[in-house]
């Protein structure tokens, strides 16, 4: 869904299950040693990571832990991982130099895991 907000800003919104090119997005570490790793689309320019806590996003609390730009070919984010398990949705975004978005990936996972 497409949202506008003003004559000249508008945001979408997509699923987690959504998906924009084969991003190859992935969690792996153990505990709280994790890392997120994606694939970056051809003609990458940006990156931006957001890590979500889902139970709150879902009561209407702002869910949003983390959000991370990143500008030099990144593959790679450390997630915030807290002592108790918490479900979190990591959501991997490539745009390019004309800030189209190319690349959309999700992932949801307990972080530590033990839900």
């Amino acid at each position: 869904m497409t949202y506008t907000i003003s004559d000249r800003s508008n945001f979408s919104t997509y699923p987690l299950d959504y998906s924009l090119d084969d991003m190859d997005l992935d969690i792996s570490g153990n505990g709280t040693q994790k890392i997120v790793t994606w694939d970056n689309p051809r003609n990458t320019q940006h990156i931006l990571v957001s890590q979500i806590d889902v139970d709150k996003a879902e009561t209407g609390s702002n869910g949003y832990v983390r959000n991370v730009v990143f500008s030099n070919l990144e593959t790679q984010f450390s997630p915030v991982i807290p002592n108790t398990s918490t479900n979190y949705a990591i959501i991997v975004q490539a745009f390019d130099a004309n800030n189209t978005m190319i690349g959309y990936e999700a992932l949801v996972q307990d972080l530590p895991e033990g839900r």
